[in-house]
């Protein structure tokens, strides 16, 4: 049986995407160019301000270095992207510094208020997050594992009131131009092992132990994050 405590659902990417689309309108009405050429960079811009209140932070620091250049170069400044190109890698490295110090903070805050919240006694979970966000809370006290998957968007798993099963879980995480949060029991043990293109899966644990339950993961991250705390 699955129970599910549910928050106000938030709408930060539709707001901020009919913010960008006022905005191309008026400055068509103002200015001439071709809307349409000018939308598509809005839209990046868009996506890295909700990325960056949201999460990752990292891919909204890209995302709206991205957009800030292509819209300079739709406005005719005349932008080089093969000049102005290790911009993205500065957001990059912006990002990914910011997020990490931003670890600890998480822990302290609660969820937000505008986050949607799933409560799930289930064995397995399936949760995927495509341009959104995803929160997860298991409590399944035999839980096996399951998919966790985040293409342009996040996902947080709160795995701390769950139970493995008595021959452990095996959990598939995928984090493409995303980020992942697990939140694990502190005597859980992780075995990890996977692939990772410009990307990295970050424990950030307290401690880290050698014997107790095991948590296998197997990690897929393309330009995307996976992190495990406690």
């Amino acid at each position: 049986m699955r129970g599910y405590q549910i928050r106000r659902s938030g709408r930060i990417l539709p707001g901020a995407i009919l913010i960008a689309l006022g905005l191309i309108f008026l400055a068509g009405n103002l200015w001439s160019f071709d809307l349409w050429e000018t939308l598509w960079p809005l839209v990046l811009i868009a996506l890295g301000l909700v990325w960056i209140v949201r999460g990752p932070l990292w891919l909204g620091m890209v995302s709206l270095a991205a957009g800030g250049i292509f819209l300079a170069d739709a406005l005719g400044a005349r932008v080089d992207m093969g000049t102005y190109w290790p911009l993205l890698i500065v957001a990059l490295g912006v990002g990914i510094l910011l997020e990490r110090n931003n670890v600890g903070r998480r822990r302290a805050t609660s969820m937000p208020d505008n986050a949607e919240i799933l409560t799930d006694d289930e064995s397995t979970i399936d949760v995927s997050a495509t341009f959104s966000s995803a929160n997860r809370t298991v409590t399944s006290q035999a839980f096996v594992g399951g998919s966790v998957a985040a293409t342009f968007g996040s996902v947080e798993v709160d795995l701390r009131q769950a139970k493995l099963h008595e021959n452990g879980a095996d959990l598939q995480v995928s984090a493409t131009f995303g980020g992942v949060t697990l939140h694990v029991p502190r005597d859980w043990v992780i075995h990890q092992n996977g692939s990772a293109v410009l990307a990295g899966v970050e424990d950030v644990r307290s401690s880290h132990p050698t014997e107790g339950p095991v948590l296998r993961l197997r990690t897929s991250s393309t330009l995307g994050s996976v992190t495990i705390e406690d």
